[in-house]
This record gives C-alpha cells, structure tokens and sequence, in this order.
C-alpha cells in the first residue's frame, strides 16, 4: 500500500522507522548520548539589540544638547505657541 504525504510516502516511512533500535538496545542508545545543554548566554534579539543601540545614541545626543544650551536660554521658544527648549527636555527626562 503506497499512501502518499508530500514527498514521502508511507514505505519511506516504514522504511525508516524499520532502521531504528528496538527494545532495551534501544533504550540503552539513547541513555548514552549526553543531553543537549541550553548555551548559558542566549543571542539576543536584533531588534532588541538595535533599539538599545539607538536609544543609547539618542539618550547622547540630546544630554550633550542640554550641556551644550547656556541656561539662560532653557526658556527660548521659536513662537509663543510651543514649549520652550527646557520644558521639552523636562518632558523628555521625565519620560526616561
């Protein structure tokens, strides 16, 4: 009887599971490979990895931007209708 499932078929099947060890042999086999350890360190993700990377170099950029503004000027606004330069770095410190 040939039953066909993708690219094997029910022989191959057979066929192999034919060649593999029966009973207490079997059992013995598979007793003397040493489990498979987890690494201690796991990769990490990229994504992860670059959001850290890229949070670090904003996280750089804008206190060297605040080292940078004298204090006299932390109360500059372009126009009146948005915050001045210290309030936005306020906001962002206190998001972190």
């Amino acid at each position: 009887m040939r039953i066909a499932c993708g690219r094997r078929t029910h022989e191959n099947i057979c066929a192999n599971a034919s060649a593999l060890p029966r009973g207490a042999a079997g059992v013995a086999l598979a007793k003397d490979k040493p489990a498979q350890e987890k690494p201690a360190v796991t990769p990490e993700n990229p994504l992860s990895t670059w959001n850290k990377m890229a949070y670090t170099r904003v996280k750089g950029i804008l206190a060297r931007s605040a080292e940078k503004m004298p204090e006299e000027n932390y109360s500059f606004k372009p126009v009146d209708t948005v915050r001045s330069y210290g309030q936005i770095i306020g906001h962002l410190a206190d998001a972190q």
